[in-house]
């Protein structure tokens, strides 16, 4: 596809995800409150970390799924079997991955599945009205640590309030403690404790412990982790050449994990600070950029005298460089083994393993470089995971689960609106699967699947010193670089670089202009079509032009319109669902407003397209098709050639998702 490449991927995926959560919240709105003897009760408050209940009230035995969310975002969701007749569920209060919600109040929407076929909704409303205290993670800043330099090993960790941790030392492998610590943390920050301050004026063995960590009020909320104290600390290796530290493109999984876990050549310098990379063996020579300290690999590639000729992508452009460092700037770091993060910024997805596995991968969103500002784009490399840190907000939008891994880079969860009660992940969800702005990596805020990695999975298992590679996009960065400044042959120019505010008017075979809209009923409820003021009689009176001729200047310029069909074409009331408490149907006829309104392709992936059964459906279809007018559905893509290019579109409902993940994927 043309015009706006990493943009339009991005526009695309986000109005999918908006206009899905806009069918869901349509729903509930027409939700019965008491379907059929159905009811699942709130037992007490909601509390975050605390042992909540719902008492279950099923007319069959089936299978009930629970979901927490707002109109905006699915924040958990359970499913049990639960029997015919009563039942008690539990919830810790918790989101995916054990995430601490909001005290705010969420949508509770509960859907039996029954044996017989049936399926029963409800849905109330309840706020999260306390959180308990609890350890959210503790993580070690090494595998090893010295009793010569205690201060210089370290946990990070975070309360949900002040309080005192509880340290235990085991011998490895055994259940007998040996040591037990006590100190206080604050409230309100990520915590580094050096080892140092845990002893005291304790002393400890050298051995291999295993670790428990929690606070004293909360012992069920447990961090776990081992560790090596060693006596004396060995003297580190001198610099010398590493060969390659990134992964060729035909890399095996073995290949890559072993560069994860190689030792790093990194610059001894603060991790804000910037070294500069010579052209020649000579700090009067000409800078080819900066690179930063302590948590940017380095390739090395020769040892000359007291300097190094080394490899890395500096931090103006982004461009791979290769130039001079002097040598008494550098040093060897080893890096955690548990964990490495594999970032393809072609791809924009993050893969995470696990002792040399491929446990999951996550949509991201990488930095894309601006004019004037070729720095944000993010750079590719080899890294180190550095601090931890809590969310901060910028220009009205949150971000949360901060991890820095590159001077002022960080890794964390896509922004999100908040404030008055919400927490609208909308704007920051259509941001992934593209290049967005600033050199952060943004990571997806809701995992694939009740147990999948999302943002909070990484800032609560990923510890200090992970291994991060990020893979280059020579060609991609290059063109966008050569369109900013102005030198793009007319065959790059054909990837538009549009601001966030910028709508393109070229109309040629280069670029394809599409355009989205959401909920759109051609049709009214049942017994209303005669009444003064509904769909049909002003259509009546006004013409089948009428009712989208005010957006015409927008749908009749572009290449292709989509919008949610939230109704059925049919011209009589054959299948009629009437256990749904509003159901809309337009008659054939009316087909023509989509027609004249330049509306080229509809989604029937909505909760009105089955108001009257397959047969409303099947009817529905026919009609559009008959108006050569497409249509995208649950697990019927379509496929059209727009200027000489096929461009797929798919759609399922949020509650067709939750319940398979895996259905966007098939019609991918």
């Amino acid at each position: 596809m043309t015009g706006r490449k990493s943009r339009g991927r991005n526009v695309f995926r986000g109005f999918m995800m908006a206009f899905l959560f806009c069918l869901l919240a349509l729903g509930f709105a027409l939700a019965d409150t008491d379907p059929e003897g159905f009811s699942v009760t709130r037992v007490g408050q909601i509390v975050c970390y605390g042992n909540n209940a719902f008492d279950v009230e099923a007319p069959e035995a089936g299978t009930l799924t629970v979901t927490i969310r707002t109109d905006t975002s699915v924040f958990r969701v359970l499913e049990e079997q639960v029997p015919a007749g009563k039942s008690r569920i539990t919830w810790d209060g918790l989101g995916f991955n054990q995430e601490r919600l909001y005290q705010m109040t969420y949508h509770i929407v509960s859907q039996l599945e029954g044996e017989s076929g049936a399926v029963y909704c409800i849905q109330y409303d309840s706020p999260i009205e306390q959180c308990n205290q609890a350890l959210m993670f503790a993580l070690p800043s090494a595998e090893k640590a010295w009793l010569d330099h205690p201060e210089d090993w370290f946990f990070e960790c975070k309360c949900t309030q002040g309080g005192t941790l509880a340290i235990e030392f085991r011998w490895e492998g055994q259940e007998k403690t040996a040591y037990v610590f006590e100190r206080e943390i604050p409230a309100g920050r990520v915590s580094q404790l050096t080892l140092d301050r845990i002893m005291g004026r304790s002393c400890i063995e050298p051995g291999k412990y295993d670790i428990r960590i929690y606070e004293i009020t909360a012992p069920d909320y447990i961090s776990e982790f081992s560790v090596e104290i060693l006596e004396n600390m060995p003297e580190m290796p001198a610099v010398s050449p590493t060969g390659a530290i990134m992964p060729g493109p035909e890399a095996t999984d073995e290949e890559i994990w072993a560069l994860m876990i190689a030792p790093a050549v990194v610059v001894d310098i603060g991790n804000h600070s910037h070294q500069q990379v010579y052209s020649g063996p000579d700090t009067s020579s000409v800078s080819l950029g900066t690179i930063h300290g302590q948590t940017q690999a380095l390739e090395v590639v020769s040892v000359e005298n007291d300097w190094a000729l080394i490899r890395a992508w500096n931090h103006e452009t982004a461009d791979l460089v290769e130039g001079y460092v002097p040598l008494s700037r550098l040093k060897v770091k080893y890096p955690q083994t548990e964990y490495g993060l594999l970032l393809d910024k072609q791809q924009q997805t993050l893969t995470v393993f696990r002792r040399g596995e491929r446990i999951g991968s996550i949509l991201v969103c990488t930095g894309r470089m601006q004019r004037g500002a070729l720095y944000q784009e993010t750079s590719a490399g080899s890294f180190l995971t550095g601090d931890h840190r809590v969310d901060y907000s910028m220009n009205g939008s949150k971000y949360d689960f901060v991890i820095q891994y590159d001077g002022g880079n960080l890794i964390h969860q896509i922004p999100y609106a908040f404030g008055q009660g919400k927490k609208d992940f909308r704007n920051g969800r259509a941001l992934l699967g593209a290049k967005g702005s600033h050199a952060c990596i943004r990571v997806q805020a809701e995992p694939e699947g009740e147990e999948g990695i999302n943002a909070y999975w990484i800032w609560t298992h990923i510890p200090h010193d992970t291994r991060v590679i990020i893979l280059d996009d020579p060609e991609e960065r290059a063109m966008y670089r050569s369109i900013l400044e102005g030198t793009a042959t007319q065959g790059q120019q054909i990837f538009h670089l549009a601001e966030e505010d910028e709508r393109s008017t070229v109309a040629d075979e280069n670029t394809i202009l599409m355009t989205f809209g959401g909920n759109t009923v051609t049709g009214c409820q049942e017994g209303t079509f005669t009444r003064s003021g509904s769909f049909a009689t002003v259509v009546d009176e006004t013409g089948l032009d009428y009712p989208l001729s005010g957006l015409q200047e927008i749908f009749g310029a572009d290449d292709v319109t989509c919008v949610n069909l939230a109704c059925v074409l049919q011209a009589d009331r054959t299948g009629e669902d009437t256990q749904k408490q509003a159901r809309y149907r337009g008659l054939p006829d009316y087909a023509e407003v989509l027609e004249k309104g330049s509306v080229e392709i509809v989604c029937l992936a909505n909760t009105h397209t089955m108001d009257y059964g397959g047969e409303g459906y099947a009817s529905t279809e026919a009609v559009l098709s008959s108006r050569n007018i497409y249509t995208c559905g649950t697990e019927q893509p379509a496929v059209i050639r727009i200027k000489n290019r096929l461009i797929g579109f798919g759609a399922c409902t949020e509650n067709a998702y939750i319940r398979d993940p895996g259905v966007i994927a098939r019609d991918i």
